[in-house]
């Protein structure tokens, strides 16, 4: 057994609750505490690195080490307390969750339960995802990279301690560079790998297995003045991380570094006796550090589950939800961590048998719920909603494989062609020309990073002119090749593009331009204004508790009202018509001049995949006026050409 040190418990404690404190985002004088909160997680890195190693170090130099003791040991201490927190999240998920939102839920909870749930948050479509606040598992990320080192590292460690002990600290040292050095180029390319992965994260634990490794060669430093320094100097670092790193800063990187030196500094130097290693000994340290995985389990899906439900993110409400998350932690580690940790209270053959059983019973669970795409009844819920739902469920499974990739060059003569180009307003845009079998449609994402050529940003975005310029190149051999062959151009985005804003009418105006520069001479349709909701179509019907009526339930909804939305019609009309341009928008098809707007079709379907985006349904009822409007545009155009 390594000495306990109660100082790296306090500095447990700094970390959860610097976590905890930046996942409640609850500003002060209109600032954000702690923007560097996250670093938290990497703290706790370099605490496992260097307990694990230091085990692993002492039981293979005494030859005591045992694969199955070291598992066990990592098992009780993981496994039971995650498995209370998810069991208690499920009657919360199926009471606040819609069919996608439980989906993704699902498939997180089955990867934590694999051991990659930074893998699987990598891999997830951030576009159509939930938004990270609301997903009550994204922190296991964390314990996913630390349950892979776990898996690879202590082999790796044992054969080199065997057969190349000497090379040992300078294999760590190196591993350590190599993952600090990937981590930096990744970052450059896709913040997301370099963020969640394992070898991009595994500096950060190797720099606690070198302490370990020093440790055991040399034993702890031991200079006066350096350890009445040093742990200063240590936390200093830390905070001026947590101060100086904010969500836009790349992480993992070299100013990542910074508190990460820190924190070795701390626990190399610390030394009873010392002030800040006595604050960190302390009992309100130690406690919080005792129940710190606790704690970080149960915190964020709280949090979620709290923001899903719609209450609000004031200091009151927020400071109850730290409250609770922390009597849930305490509860926690008195009831389940520690029980099932003392061997004697739970010997092996009992724990292996219940931990097994909940495993794959929540294995089983989750994997239902996942197949169905979260399509599972709950409540009252209507069995005409509940068939609607798998039906645009499984409509959005193929939303992105159904549109044509032949290029324009390809496409009949006696076919109406239309490109349309957007983001995913656009793709809605695009299926509505696929129910007429005399119409191709291209659809062009305008969505790509660095290029705002065809789809127009914030008003506050900056260097506009320099990404457009990024992308001419490549655009320029779009329209030359494929653009230019088409009958019309269709530009769709969301509402707050299209709808005119002062601040964007020369950026629209250079959007026109730009097209009309690269020779486009046919008829450019703006798809504009559309309904949009403040909830997702299925929360208010299952709200509304039936089909019949809802379009008139859903009224309370709306993000806009009608007036306002067709004032709005009105005036981009009106600009448009200045460019030589035609603005369409389906608020009339949809709302008429009445106070609510269609949300179901006359045959029973639902039109929306979510709050705003159309679902197939929702297309094919729009399809014919569209379709109709682009013809009529085509044949205005062609009409105009022949006279001149």
């Amino acid at each position: 057994m390594i000495k306990y040190r109660p100082e790296i418990d306090g500095l447990r404690a700094v970390a959860v609750v610097v976590v905890v404190l930046f996942h409640a985002a609850l500003p002060i004088m209109g600032q954000i505490p702690f923007a560097g909160g996250f670093l938290g997680v990497d703290i706790f890195f370099v605490i496992s690195g260097y307990l694990i190693t230091s085990i692993i170090l002492r039981e293979a130099t005494d030859q005591a080490f045992s694969y199955a003791s070291f598992y066990e040991r990592r098992a009780r201490r993981i496994l039971p307390a995650l498995f209370v927190v998810i069991l208690a999240s499920i009657p919360f998920a199926l009471w606040l969750m819609m069919p996608k939102a439980l989906t993704e839920y699902a498939g997180s909870v089955l990867a934590a339960l694999g051991f990659s749930s930074n893998i699987w948050f990598w891999l997830e479509d951030s576009y159509w995802a939930e938004p990270t606040q609301l997903k009550p598992f994204l922190h296991t990320w964390s314990l996913a990279v630390e349950e892979q080192f776990y898996l690879f590292f202590p082999p790796a460690i044992l054969i080199i301690h065997r057969f190349a002990r000497k090379y040992l600290t300078s294999l760590l040292a190196l591993g350590l560079l190599a993952s600090l050095a990937l981590s930096m180029a990744i970052n450059q390319l896709h913040k997301e790998a370099a963020f969640y992965l394992l070898p991009t994260r595994g500096w950060e634990l190797l720099a606690g297995a070198l302490l370990a490794r020093f440790e055991q060669l040399h034993g702890r430093a031991s200079h006066p003045i350096l350890n009445s320094i040093m742990p200063s100097l240590g936390l200093f670092l830390i905070l001026f991380g947590f101060a100086k790193m904010d969500e836009a800063s790349p992480h993992p990187s070299m100013l990542t570094a910074i508190p990460i030196l820190g924190v070795t500094l701390l626990i190399w130097f610390a030394n009873r006796g010392e002030v800040i290693t006595d604050i960190l000994s302390s009992k309100p340290f130690v406690g919080v550090g005792k129940v710190s995985y606790s704690f970080y389990l149960w915190h964020f899906p709280v949090f979620a589950f709290a923001r899903i439900k719609g209450l609000p993110e004031t200091w009151t409400v927020m400071g109850a939800l730290i409250a609770l998350s922390f009597l849930l932690s305490v509860l926690s580690y008195f009831l389940v961590e520690q029980p099932m940790r003392n061997k004697r209270a739970v010997p092996l053959r009992p724990f292996a048998a219940v931990t097994g059983a909940v495993f794959m019973g929540l294995l089983g669970f989750f994997g239902y719920i996942y197949s169905k795409q979260g399509m599972i009844m709950v409540g009252d819920l209507p069995a005409d909603l509940y068939a609607n739902m798998e039906q645009v469920n499984a409509e959005r499974a193929k939303y992105r494989e159904n549109l044509s990739s032949t290029p324009l060059e390809n496409f009949s003569d006696d076919k109406l062609s239309v490109v349309v180009i957007g983001n995913s307003f656009g793709r809605d845009v695009s299926y509505m020309f696929t129910f007429d079998d005399d119409v191709e449609v291209f659809y062009r994402d305008s969505t790509t990073p660095n290029c705002v050529m065809f789809t127009l940003p914030k008003p506050e975005a900056k260097d506009i002119d320099a990404a457009r310029k990024r992308c001419a190149a490549n655009e320029d051999i779009h329209f030359k090749q494929d653009y230019s062959m088409a009958d019309a151009v269709i530009l769709a985005d969301n509402n707050s593009t299209w709808t005119i804003h002062p601040t964007l009418q020369d950026e629209i105006a250079k959007n026109i331009q730009t097209l009309r520069d690269y020779g486009f001479e046919g008829p450019i349709l703006i798809y504009g204004e559309r309904p949009q909701y403040t909830k997702e179509i299925f929360a208010i019907l299952r709200e509304f508790g039936t089909m019949k009526g809802a379009d008139q339930f859903a009224e309370q909804y709306l993000k806009f009202d009608v007036p306002y939305m067709l004032g709005r019609v009105d005036r981009a009309r009106k600009f448009y018509d200045g460019l030589g341009v035609y603005y369409y928008s389906p608020v009339h098809d949809l709302c008429g001049d009445n106070t609510w707007c269609r949300i179901v079709t006359p045959d029973g379907k639902v039109m929306y995949h979510d709050n705003d985006h159309f679902s197939l349904s929702g297309d094919q009822y729009l399809s014919p006026e569209i379709v109709a409007l682009v013809r009529k545009l085509v044949a205005e155009s062609d009409k105009t050409k022949a006279q001149e």
